[in-house]
Order: structure tokens, then sequence, then C-alpha cells
């Protein structure tokens, strides 16, 4: 999936963009606040509908206006258009003007991102692990959606019926919340062992081993989000009356998540930052390869800020890396200089308040 045109109008601080973007490496420097992270949310959310930086949409539309408009337009001559009006829902369409919906968006146009400060690997709560496994159960599972809807309503009625102290309706929702987890455990261990493959398979990943020989012994542990020493069945029934107590279900899928194992370092705290972040974002690259693999698009791939916390040695073994596996990655970062592989520059700075972007 190669991205060829973004086009935006009022969005944060660009009151105009209009890039053309080549293959390959692409890299957008400057300073802080200069707007090169807008550039990749722009990119973001015309193709998930969601920003990775405002829980409001309305944020995104520049002060003093009452709309943006985004649009990216790829090689094989597809084209999606997002407008978002004040308190309005954002509207996104294809080149023929049809609507499309979150859903098929992210099976048509899958993203890869890298946060600034995502780290969450090996430091952020179960929450953030969940939503990364979360993504990989999206492209895995046809039936991802229909079984997390399931799962969510009957989360949700046995936490009513906890509330209500109904013990029948306790029973009943119990018994289906046991069959759903079975469903979701089985994706998830399959997930983690294919996370785990492709960790110690992966050729893509020898070129950081003399610089990161703790790599080689990393492995992932899947968490049920209950004792793994006991059923699903007797963890519920000997949290009953606790769960009573409390009004919610303790323990059970919501709660599932994932451990980070190495021999050689205690990823829970041993990790340097930079090397926090050069697992972070493999682990985002081992996504975009599942991904590729179970629907044959190439996401994109957008890394927010690549250079902070990476040594030069580690900087420039993922561009390295980046250059010669991708099609296409956008990244961004604040100066350029030290790094000594060829790619394709652009150059963002703000002036009086809007921000601009020039190609070198």
């Amino acid at each position: 999936m190669i991205l060829k045109q973004l086009n935006a109008t009022n969005f944060r601080s660009f009151k105009d963009i209009s890039l053309s973007l080549p293959r390959g490496l692409v890299c957008f420097y400057g300073e802080n606040a200069a707007g090169k992270s807008t550039i990749l949310e722009t990119i973001q959310f015309v193709l998930t509908g969601r920003s990775f930086r405002a829980n409001d949409n309305d944020e995104l539309i520049q002060k003093d206006h009452k709309f943006l408009r985004a649009s990216c337009s790829f090689e094989d001559n597809r084209k999606i258009t997002a407008i978002k009006e004040q308190e309005k829902p954002s509207v996104h369409t294809n080149i023929d003007d049809k609507p499309q919906k979150n859903k098929h968006l992210a099976l048509t146009n899958p993203v890869c991102l890298v946060e600034s400060d995502n780290f969450f690997f090996t430091k952020a709560n179960p929450e953030k692990k969940r939503q990364y496994l979360n993504k990989n159960m999206f492209y895995v599972e046809q039936n991802y959606t229909k079984i997390m809807q399931s799962f969510k309503k009957i989360h949700t009625n046995r936490n009513s019926a906890l509330k209500s102290n109904n013990n029948d309706e306790v029973k009943v929702w119990t018994q289906q919340l046991i069959e759903i987890e079975k469903v979701i455990t089985k994706i998830n261990t399959e997930i983690v062992l294919l996370i785990n493959e492709k960790l110690s398979n992966s050729t893509n990943l020898l070129e950081f081993y003399p610089k990161n020989p703790w790599l080689k012994t990393i492995h992932v542990e899947y968490l049920k989000g209950y004792n793994p020493n006991m059923t699903f069945s007797d963890v519920l029934e000997s949290n009953l009356k606790k769960d009573l107590i409390i009004k919610r279900t303790t323990e059970g899928p919501h709660k599932r998540s994932f451990n980070i194992n190495t021999k050689d370092l205690n990823t829970g705290g041993g990790l340097s930052r930079g090397q926090q972040k050069l697992l972070s974002i493999i682990f985002h690259l081992i996504q975009r390869e599942i991904i590729e693999d179970h629907i044959n698009i190439v996401p994109l791939l957008l890394i927010d800020d690549i250079s902070s916390e990476l040594d030069k040695e580690n900087l420039n073994l993922m561009l390295k890396y980046l250059h010669n596996n991708t099609m296409q990655s956008l990244v961004t970062l604040i100066d350029p200089k030290p790094i000594t592989l060829n790619k394709s520059l652009f150059h963002v700075e703000q002036n009086g308040g809007s921000s601009y972007v020039r190609k070198l």
C-alpha cells in the first residue's frame, strides 16, 4: 500500500497540506511542535477515523474554523477523503464518494503506528497490551467483531446480574462467559504463537543481533486474565462471593495481557529506554507482517519521533531495515544530520502559528 498524495485543509496547525510522497523511507524533520506528528496524525485520521493524540476529533479542526478536510491518494488509484465538521461525526468516502465505515477502512487501508512515547510492551498497563492483541485479532480472526461484541454483552450482563444480586441471572451469564472465554483464549494463544515464531525465525532481525544480543532470547507469554493453574469455571466459582460484593467480574478475558521474557534481561525493569523503544518498533513490525500475511495488503507504517531514545547505531540499523524491507515507511524526527542512510526528506516548520512543509 503506497501513499502517493496527502492533502488537508484546516487540520490543526496546517491551513493547507499538499504533499506528493515517494516510495521508500520518507522522513519529516523539524523542531518540536513544528507539526511533524500532525502529518502522521492526518494520515491516521483519514484511514481510521481516529486520532492518536486526541480523544475528541473536534480538536483536530484548526482554531477559528468549522471544518477540516483531508484525503489520502494511493498508487493503485484508490482515494479516501475525510470531512469533519464541528460537533458532527467525521464522514469518510472513497474515490466514488461512497461512505466508508471504520471496519472497512481498517481492512482495506491498514495502518501500523508507533507513537513517540510508545514503550508499552514492557512498561504500560494491560489495557495497552490488550489493544495490541485486539488489533492482531481483528486481522487474524474473521469473526472478530462478532466474538468481541458477544463477549462485551455477556460481560456487561453478568456484571449487571452481580449488581442486582440475581443469582439465577449470574449463573446464566457465567456459563456463557465460560464458553466465550475458550474462543478468546484460543485465538490469543495462536496470535502469541505467531509473534514468537516471527521473533525466532525472522531473518530481518539478524542485523540487530550484534548490537542487541538480548533480542535473540525474547519470548512472549500469554496471560489469560485469571489464575493459569485453575480452569476458568473454577476461578469464577471461587471468586463468586467476592464478585457479588464488589459487583463486577474480577477475572477473565477482560484482564488478558502478555509478558515479555528474556534470559538476558528483566524486561519489566531491566531494559533501557532505548531498548524499550527498539523492542516496541520491532513488535509493530511483527504486527505489520501478521496483517500482511492474513489480508495480503502491506500496512502503511508510521513511526512518530523515531530518533528519540535510540542511540545513533540502533537508529541507523532501524532506518536501514525500513529502507530495505518496506515499500514505504513514514517517520518523524528532529534532526536528520546524524543519519547516514539516503532517504527522502521533508522539512516541517512553523511560522506565525501555521505549519508548512517543503521537500528537500
